[in-house]
């Protein structure tokens, strides 16, 4: 069972993250927004995310301890916030593409 939540923790980040980086109309850099604050608020508000407490059953890392080991060279941070610093710059990159697609849009890019 914990194989599946980790499963499912790593789909909705994957899903998240590439809504973030690849959404293209308005209604979806909302959409997506929405989330965002939604995810943001819930970790801080939770103490992390909802989905962690269910991965801490068995032995196997978390998650946040794998993307922790990626990111981090040294030293650990607790799980809710390096989930909440993830998200807060995952929120930050989007309001940032929302504000460039805003002034110069992507089809007069590309």
């Amino acid at each position: 069972m914990e194989w599946f939540v980790t499963a499912l923790h790593t789909f909705l980040t994957l899903l998240v993250s590439l809504g973030v980086l690849f959404s293209r109309t308005r209604i979806q850099h909302v959409s997506i927004l929405i989330v965002l604050l939604v995810l943001l608020f819930g970790i801080r508000h939770n103490k992390g995310c909802f989905l962690t407490p269910c991965e801490h059953k068995t032995d196997k890392p978390t998650l946040s301890q794998l993307g922790q080991a990626f990111y981090l060279r040294e030293g650990t941070v607790e799980d809710a916030v390096f989930e909440e610093i993830l998200v807060a710059n995952l929120t930050f990159l989007h309001l940032l593409r929302i504000a460039s697609h805003s002034v110069l849009p992507l089809n007069d890019i590309f």
